[in-house]
């Protein structure tokens, strides 16, 4: 291949290296030239332009990336489309990751102009995720060289592959010792019922028994006895004392019904005191202490496997030990139930998931209106803050999120006789509490922002810093963190209706694998965009580095690829009150 300059009328059938923008368009990097775009060029007076020209024996760089891509696709993969040398790779299915490492690695090494990346191996995956990606790094390759890479591939067959869950069912036995409580033992019953429940497991039954041999020998015996091993493919034990020793009491128990112990210890932590052996042919788990919690470990990278079929042997239980540290992360949207309203009390947050958490900017101090807060003018009866909060309430938001700043306490007790139950958690004011609506089974909670004199931004981080540290604080680290309905105090227009229909959407891009994915969604209403906005966890950081008295129109403006822009027969969501005399106005108005 060539690259360098040449004379424009030299350059038919080159590719343009790099972009030239002309008074009434911009031709792009990677174009390939045209008799018509030359003298377009020329026209315009560039008489020398910087080309690649591909030579006999290469191969250009989208049909390169494609053909590696094809070789990389295994069962439940599929690719996206060749542009400027990339093809991006995505799971069709959700389920577990695998991939021939050394096949990668091995491609890799045949020339440093092919390029193939993928997420880490054995993690799991939602359907339309990235994947892997292929990348020609100049503008073609040469045959053999492409040839050699296809070939290293092709001789590991589906390289990239996304393992689908299998229906399957599970019986739990939990052992106790004295002073082990009931509420520990509903709480793991129902934290392994939602670990289940996202690859597709079902918790046939459960048992408790006292922690001791005879105990344990007895309860799996009469499991034993049931029909089809009480309809279960799994049996999982997790003791009231964590398994120390391969004489301990689960390990001991397995051999006497004559089954065996393939592992006890893995090289992963938190989970490492993880036993795997079986009876009568069915996986039995000792699971750790840790899998008392949702957050991630070691008993997750065994039922990912276990629940798609896939064999577990040593080398693959060894190989965990890279990565096998494992952090806190938000990656696996494993929902978590909340079994009462009391835990929600505790965090704030409520259990209506798919969790879109309304947060209403109410920190200003409306110097534009006068001498009052606008927030709590009257609106239509009640104060105006309290007609967007009923808006909020009839949508399907989860929760809400109220941050103050200005006039917190006034607003707090407009809130207080409103809303029943308000409570305060321990060392916190009158302006940081928590009201519970009952009939909309959803909570208001106030949070109070000390720098809103700094404006618009220091709000919004408030609620973004508050959402995540509750978050973490509630165990729900490998849950999906909600998105944000970000909406303005002084917006009583809007109709729940319009809130909905952002929400559905946001909604329908998840159950949608194949379409293209947005970040923001933003109304519009005869082609000018309102408020609120709906913004998802991606965006956090973005979020918490603004400065100032700005939001997110910043962000979006200059990201627009992300925006999903949603036109609503709602002009509500142009309406804002600043004033008084648009408060007459708006109230006045049909």
């Amino acid at each position: 291949m060539y690259f360098g300059e040449l004379a424009t009328n030299d350059a038919l059938g080159c590719y343009l290296a790099h972009s030239i923008k002309l008074p009434q368009k911009r031709l792009r990097k990677g174009l390939k030239l045209t008799a018509e775009l030359l003298a377009e060029l020329e026209s315009n007076g560039i008489a020398q332009v910087v080309v690649a020209r591909l030579d006999g024996s290469d191969v250009h760089e989208d049909q390169a990336a494609s053909m590696l891509a094809s070789e990389l696709c295994g069962i439940n993969v599929h690719c996206g489309e060749a542009r400027t040398g990339r093809v991006n790779l995505y799971a069709s299915k959700t389920g577990l990751l695998t991939l021939s490492r050394y096949g990668i690695l091995a491609s890799n090494s045949v020339d440093s102009n092919i390029t193939i990346a993928t997420l880490p191996e054995y993690q799991w995956v939602q359907a339309g995720r990235m994947v892997a990606t292929v990348k020609i790094i100049s503008y073609a390759v040469s045959e053999q060289v492409l040839q050699q890479s296809v070939n290293i591939l092709s001789t590991h067959g589906e390289t990239v592959a996304i393992h689908e869950p299998r229906a399957q069912g599970a019986h739990l036995i939990q052992t106790q010792l004295h002073g082990t409580s009931d509420a520990l033992l509903e709480k793991t019953e129902q934290i392994t019922r939602n670990r289940l429940m996202a690859r597709q497991v079902e918790l046939v039954s459960t048992s408790v028994c006292e922690h001791s041999e005879q105990s344990l020998t007895m309860c799996i015996q009469e499991l034993k006895e049931k029909e089809n091993c009480g309809g279960h493919d799994w049996l999982l034990i997790i003791g009231a004392s964590a398994i120390s020793d391969i004489a301990d009491v689960i390990p001991s128990v397995i051999i006497k019904h004559g089954g065996h112990i393939q592992r006890f210890g893995i090289p992963v932590d938190p989970g490492n005191l993880l036993l795997l052996g079986n009876i009568d042919s069915h996986p039995v788990i000792g699971l750790p202490g840790c899998a008392r919690s949702p957050k991630l470990n070691g008993f997750d990278r065994f039922i990912d496997r276990l629940s798609c079929k896939l064999p577990i042997n040593d080398e693959w239980i060894n190989s965990l030990a890279v990565g096998g540290l494992l952090g806190e992360v938000f990656e696996r949207p494993q929902p978590r139930t909340l079994t009462d309203r009391q835990n929600s009390h505790q965090t704030g947050l409520s259990n209506n998931l798919p969790s879109v958490l309304a947060v209403v900017l109410a920190a200003g101090s409306s110097q534009r209106f006068g001498k009052d807060n606008k927030l709590l003018a009257n609106w239509q009866g009640e104060a105006m803050i309290l007609s967007t909060l009923n808006k909020l309430l009839e949508s399907k938001v989860s929760d809400i999120v109220v941050v103050t700043g200005s006039n917190a306490d006034a607003l707090h007790e407009v809130l207080a006789s409103q809303f029943e139950s308000a409570s305060l958690r321990q060392g916190e004011s009158s302006v940081s509490a928590q009201f519970h609506c009952r009939i909309q089974n959803k909570v208001i909670r106030l949070i109070h922002n000390p720098l809103h004199a700094s404006g618009l931004a220091s709000s919004l981080k408030s609620a973004i810093s508050e959402l995540l540290s509750q978050w973490q604080k509630a165990d729900n680290t490998n849950a999906a963190v909600p998105s944000v309905l970000i909406c303005l105090g002084d917006m009583p227009v809007v109709s729940p209706s319009t809130i909905n229909q952002l929400i559905q959407t946001h909604d329908g891009q998840a159950a949608e694998p194949t379409a293209k994915r947005f970040s923001a969604f933003v109304p519009t209403f005869e082609g000018k965009r309102g408020n609120p906005v709906l913004l998802q966890a991606d965006l956090f950081d973005a979020l918490l580095a603004i400065e100032g008295d700005r939001g997110a129109r910043d962000l979006l403006s200059a990201n627009p690829d992300i925006v999903q822009s949603i036109p609503v027969d709602d002009a509500g969501v142009l309406v804002d009150i600043d004033t008084q005399s648009e408060l007459d106005k708006h109230q006045s108005a049909p």
